[in-house]
């Protein structure tokens, strides 16, 4: 890994991608996130906390060969023993240029009884919280992209408390949209006194579109109208991701969509979504005061491509 003592702090900015309905893209679009924002010279750390394992899955990460969330809650290992890092030379699998992982395993689903086990004042919303201090710390990593389980587990539950900004993921199905106020409802309650009032809803994404569909285009329509910041601008982003049979291709092999086909219309979809994640925040850190500023983004490499530093 790299040695942090040497360059300056990065701004660490937590950021959790979620829905409580499964099967709406929200580990696709977590961990093509972290890849474009990589590619564009971002540092990137993307932590699988779902017990389904779905960003582990995706690099083919064995989760039985390495630490993983549930060691880090447990105590077997700190957060930064569990990363796995893109420029480890003995690491037997290849991650994309700029994003370590911290992988996950089914055995998280047994966190919350191990945890009540261990401390009868165990809190389940706090889990996350030390090993997000520690990382935070450690000043390596511009993002830690959090991909959250679907469920109310307790790494969910606390991925709200922790996290900076919360991105929604959706496709333009009725059952999908239908669990959006309940989503918007959550983000609410995790943002009163006492819990994190300084989470802020960064966006949503909707992915799977086929605008040949009339059908997913009038959930389109209805999304960004009827969804709306406080500032009134569309809480959906206005980049929208394609269907692409080729994710499920590069997936085989271990890669994202950018990896495997880098010049495949998604894959530019991901760059662009991955410029306005970051102007997004830039626009939002701009509001904040003073003494609720943390470093700041770093500028990119002049070669780095697909994002800017300027809102």
């Amino acid at each position: 890994m790299s040695d942090s003592s040497t360059s300056p702090l990065r701004a660490g900015y937590v950021l959790s991608i979620g829905m409580q309905k499964g099967g709406v893209s929200k580990t696709t679009n977590a961990c093509h996130l972290a890849v474009a924002l990589g590619e564009a010279g971002r540092r990137v750390l993307l932590w699988d906390v779902d017990e389904n394992y779905g960003a582990t899955k995706v690099f083919q990460i064995p989760p039985d060969a390495f630490f993983t969330t549930m060691s880090i809650l447990t105590g077997d290992s700190t957060a930064e023993e569990a990363v796995l890092s893109f420029d480890d030379r003995e690491l037997d699998v290849e991650l994309p240029q700029n994003v370590d992982v911290i992988p996950s395993s089914r055995a998280l689903q047994g966190v919350d009884r191990a945890l009540s086990a261990k401390d009868k004042f165990y809190n389940p919303n706090d889990c996350l919280s030390p090993a997000v201090e520690e990382l935070k710390a450690l000043g390596r990593y511009d993002y830690i992209i959090i991909d959250t389980g679907p469920q109310a587990s307790p790494t969910t539950r606390s991925a709200y408390m922790v996290s900076d900004y919360f991105v929604l993921s959706l496709v333009p199905e009725k059952l999908a949209v239908d669990s959006l106020p309940d989503a918007l409802e959550d983000i609410a309650n995790a943002r009163r006194p006492g819990r994190n009032p300084d989470l802020h809803l960064l966006g949503l994404i909707l992915s799977c579109m086929d605008r040949r569909v009339t059908l997913a285009k009038r959930y389109e329509d209805a999304i960004t109208e009827r969804f709306r910041q406080a500032n009134q601008e569309p809480v959906k982003f206005k980049t929208t991701i394609g269907r692409a049979a080729a994710i499920d291709r590069a997936a085989h092999r271990g890669q994202t969509l950018l990896q495997a086909e880098p010049a495949h219309k998604v894959s530019d979809q991901y760059r662009k979504l991955a410029r306005e994640v970051e102007q997004r925040i830039l626009a939002h850190r701009a509001t904040l005061t003073k003494s609720e500023q943390r470093p700041a983004l770093a500028p990119l490499p002049a070669a780095a491509q697909g994002v800017t530093a300027n809102a």
